[in-house]
C-alpha cells in the first residue's frame, strides 16, 4: 500500500505538531517551519527547517517530494502582537500564503487546506455560523480574509482542491 505524502507547513507548531503525529501512522508526513524539528514529533516525521517566503527553496522541496497534501498551518497568530507587528502578518501570512499556493497550483499538487480563523467575523455575541458576514476588526483577521481571496480567486478553477478551516481556539 503507498502512503499518501502529506506536507505540513508550520509543523513545529502546535497544531502541525499534533496533526503530524495524528497522521504518521498512515501517511508519509514531512513537516516545514522556520524552526527546528519540535521535539513532540515522532521519529516518522521528516522536517526541513525553511522559511516559506524562501519561494525557490519551497517549490525545490515540493518538486523532490511530490506531496499528494500540502497543509498550510504556518503563520504569525499571536493575537495580542497584532498591530504593534503587521508586517510580520503580511509576510507570515499573506505573502507565505501567496507563494505556496502559486507553487500548488504550477505543480498541480492534488489538494490545499489551510487554517484561518475565527478572527474574520465580526465580533458576536451570537453562534457564529460559515454564513456570518466577513468582517474582522484587527490585522490578524484581515490577513486571514486576504489569504482566503488569494485561495480562492487562484485554485477554484485549478486542478488543486482546497478546504478552508476557520479555527476557534484550539487545545486538548
Amino acid at each position: 500500500m503507498i502512503k499518501k505524502k502529506i506536507i505540513i507547513t508550520g509543523g513545529s507548531g502546535y497544531i502541525g505538531s499534533s496533526l503530524a503525529n495524528f497522521l504518521s501512522d498512515n501517511c508519509e508526513v514531512i513537516t516545514l517551519d522556520k524552526r527546528k524539528k519540535n521535539n513532540f514529533l515522532n521519529n516518522k516525521i521528516k522536517h526541513f527547517t525553511c522559511n516559506i517566503i524562501n519561494k525557490k527553496k519551497i517549490k525545490n522541496l515540493l518538486i523532490k517530494i511530490k506531496p499528494d497534501v500540502l497543509v498550510h498551518l504556518a503563520g504569525q497568530s499571536t493575537i495580542d502582537l497584532v498591530e504593534k507587528e503587521k508586517n510580520k502578518y503580511y509576510r507570515n501570512n499573506i505573502l507565505a500564503t501567496n507563494i505556496l499556493v502559486e507553487i500548488v497550483k504550477e505543480l498541480k499538487i492534488s489538494k490545499f487546506i489551510f487554517s484561518s480563523t475565527a478572527a474574520i467575523y465580526d465580533k458576536s455575541n451570537h453562534i457564529l455560523k460559515e454564513t456570518n458576514k466577513i468582517k474582522s476588526n484587527n490585522s490578524y483577521g484581515l490577513s486571514k480574509i486576504k489569504c482566503e481571496k488569494i485561495i480562492v480567486e487562484n485554485l477554484k478553477f485549478s486542478k488543486t482542491k482546497y478546504c478552508i478551516l476557520r479555527f476557534f481556539n484550539v487545545a486538548s
